[in-house]
């Protein structure tokens, strides 16, 4: 006897009552909290506006809340490729709902993105103070570390003041030994007479080096300008980053986690190699976002810093941190 298998309907087959989209999105599902969460926020006063993001001349402008919420679904999702996101439009169920068929281009969410940093964070700001209004953020202790993430840069495209300083004096090297080589070319000519062509090469490299050679202290005055050690050519905030023995080029990640839920209520991107002087900001941020007083922290050795202890001690931050090794003090 044959083995019977469940069938589907047939693809091709017709029906009188289609189900509808609203079907297919249960009662429970979190693109419906981020629907009536974005519905309840104020975002003129935040700073969102019709601008920013609508690039076809001629088309009505995309509705911002529309725009917030295909955002938010797309970091809850992990979904944060503006591409990404515009195939998920035409796809992903859950989106095809809360967009009612709507399809933003990559470039509209990216320009959404880019131009209303500000009024993210502020949306982020009213999040937390709502939470803690559902009092799902206690506001006592928090919890501080750094992660680093890769930037959309290469290894190859950060630039350091002692690279500058090396590349430079190859350079004139090459230029030294290229004027020579022209030089003899110029001295046989002399000697052999006219029959002898001009190679052309070897000035068009010379002129390449010359070029470059007057790039690079532009590229050393930027960085004495900025105070930076180091830059990069394809993403001005990444850095080189190294947390033990893994490299990194990209960002420091600063969050601040509360302790009654582990909800993240701060959160700030830095280029600095390591979290020393993070910490009295950190605790600043946190209590401001969160409308507290006064705070306790916790944080890894890392973070230990007299300075920055003693600017927590102002802010009034109690903090925990572990004193490290080349700190300790032997006692008998």
């Amino acid at each position: 006897m044959a083995r019977r298998y469940k069938r589907g309907v047939a693809r091709a087959q017709e029906a009188l009552l289609p189900p509808r989209v609203e079907d297919y999105v249960s009662e429970t599902n979190l693109v419906r909290a981020i629907d009536a969460y974005v519905d309840t926020l104020d975002l003129p006063a935040l700073g969102f506006t019709k601008s920013g993001g609508d690039l076809t001349p001629g088309q009505p402008a995309f509705d911002p809340g529309l725009r917030l919420k295909l955002y938010l679904y797309g970091d809850l999702n992990r979904v944060r490729s503006s591409r990404r996101l515009e195939r998920e439009c035409r796809r992903n169920l859950e989106l095809i709902w809360r967009l009612e068929g709507l399809v933003p281009s990559y470039r509209t969410s990216a320009e959404f993105r880019r131009v209303n940093g500000t009024s993210r964070r502020a949306a982020n700001r009213d999040f937390v103070l709502l939470c803690r209004e559902l009092d799902l953020v206690g506001g006592e202790t928090i919890g501080i570390d750094g992660s680093f993430f890769q930037a959309s840069a290469s290894d190859a495209s950060i630039t350091t003041k002692k690279d500058l300083e090396a590349q430079l004096k190859k350079i004139e090297r090459d230029l030294e030994a290229y004027t020579q080589s022209l030089d003899a070319n110029d001295a046989h000519e002399a000697q052999v007479g006219d029959g002898l062509a001009e190679d052309p090469a070897l000035a068009e490299k010379l002129q390449e080096l010359k070029e470059r050679q007057a790039r690079k202290p532009a590229q050393r005055e930027r960085l004495e300008a900025s105070g930076e050690t180091q830059f990069s050519r394809t993403d001005p905030a990444a850095r080189a980053l190294s947390k033990g023995k893994q490299p990194v080029t990209g960002d420091n990640m600063q969050s601040c986690v509360d302790d009654k839920h582990k909800l993240i209520v701060s959160d700030e991107v830095s280029n600095e190699g390591n979290d020393q002087n993070q910490l009295s900001g950190q605790c600043r941020a946190a209590m401001e976002i969160m409308a507290v007083n006064e705070i306790t922290a916790v944080a890894d050795s890392g973070y230990y810093s007299e300075a920055q202890l003693a600017a927590c001690q102002e802010a009034n931050a109690t903090v925990y941190v572990p004193i490290p090794d080349q700190h300790k003090v032997v006692t008998d």
